[in-house]
């Protein structure tokens, strides 16, 4: 506290890192030869602050022994005797003291003044809830001149009693020695209302009603920003929903006429159908198939918006699953003149349980690529 440094910066650092010049090398030669020799050695030493201040120590230096009595280190044992010095000095030279002082005094407070007024946040200083100071900040952002505000209560920037004695909780807060935060809405001179972040601080957190320090930030534009992206996201979620309903009312529609052709299809193979008529149909019944699968996918898509994926358990065989790719993709292969082969391992079993259909789908999209950009 005294020199300015956290413990971490101290521990494992050499002391000179507080030497201060104005000290004569004697006291030091001298303190080393007197603690050296066993003794113990009293003094005063000016040491400096991590700011490049000073502070005057009363310091009692001696070695420090271990449990076997062999010493290890020294300690020393210091009293802040900054003030009694200063005012020693303050005795020999009053009068310069007194100028030095106040000029840095005046310097300090235009110093403040500048930054007070020239934050970008209101900023008020109160005192049992009466205006004791503002910024000009402040006075932008609620149309007060200085003179007008400067001593009234802040109930004229409150829009009603109950708001005004709601902030009274805040203060049991600032009592407590934290900063109080909260938003509210601030009456302008002219009536009009804006959206305000408010904070208040105490001066003294040992005693809050010496004064508090209060600011406000404008939030207004922030608000209706966060009003905008919170329609504007209501409105994604609505067009999202929409979408998938539409999705799913159209798939439904679809499914029914395929379905009729994949049954027809179906009926036509049954029939008396020589060899080549049988290859044709077979060939509409797998492309059925495989819109119908499209369509499906289409299904997949709203489910999974909506959370409603489930994966399907049913026994199916490997075999039949590459003899729809080979029909569905006969033509683009030939136009192509590309093959397709397909390498099973012996240890993959024919006869399976799961989701033919998403398999499928994933096997369809793979070779339609590898068609596609080969």
């Amino acid at each position: 506290r005294i020199s300015g440094y956290s413990q971490s910066e101290l521990l494992g650092e050499n002391h000179r890192i507080m030497k201060h010049p104005d000290n004569d090398p004697k006291i030091y030669n001298e303190l080393w030869e007197t603690v050296s020799a066993g003794k113990a050695w009293r003094g005063l030493i000016k040491n400096r602050k991590k700011d490049g201040g000073y502070y005057w120590m009363e310091s009692v230096v001696t070695q420090d022994y271990d449990a076997s009595g062999k010493p290890f280190g020294y300690v020393a044992i210091r009293q802040d005797v900054t003030a009694e010095m200063e005012l020693k000095e303050f005795s020999e030279n009053l009068e310069e003291i007194i100028k030095s002082r106040t000029e840095e005094l005046l310097a300090l407070n235009k110093q403040q003044k500048a930054v007070f007024d020239s934050a970008s946040i209101g900023i008020l200083l109160l005192q049992n809830r009466v205006v004791k100071e503002v910024n000009d900040a402040f006075c932008e952002m609620t149309g007060y001149a200085k003179g007008e505000i400067i001593g009234i209560t802040t109930r004229a920037l409150c829009e009603s009693d109950t708001s005004y004695e709601k902030i009274q909780d805040y203060y049991k807060i600032v009592e407590a020695g934290v900063v109080a935060s909260w938003e509210q809405r601030i009456v302008k001179k002219d009536g009009t209302i804006f959206e305000a972040k408010v904070r208040i601080k105490a001066k003294d957190e040992h005693d809050v009603y010496a004064g508090v320090v209060a600011t406000i930030d404008d939030i207004t534009l922030e608000k209706k920003a966060l009003e905008e992206i919170k329609k504007a996201k209501e409105m994604a979620e609505d067009t999202t929903q929409l979408k998938s309903r539409f999705l799913a009312n159209v798939s439904h529609e679809i499914r029914t006429p395929m379905s009729a052709i994949i049954g027809m299809s179906h009926l036509a193979l049954e029939s008396g159908l020589n060899e080549k008529q049988r290859g044709y149909v077979q060939k509409i019944e797998g492309a059925a198939k495989n819109l119908l699968d499209i369509i499906n996918d289409i299904l997949d898509f709203s489910k999974i918006e909506a959370k409603k994926m489930t994966l399907e358990h049913r026994a199916f065989y490997l075999e039949e699953i590459f003899e729809n790719l080979i029909n569905l993709f006969v033509f683009k292969m030939k136009e192509k003149n590309l093959q397709l082969l397909f390498s099973i391992e012996h240890g993959v079993p024919s006869a399976l349980i799961g989701d033919a259909l998403k398999l499928s789908q994933i096997l369809t999209n793979l070779v339609s690529n590898a068609i596609k950009f080969t």
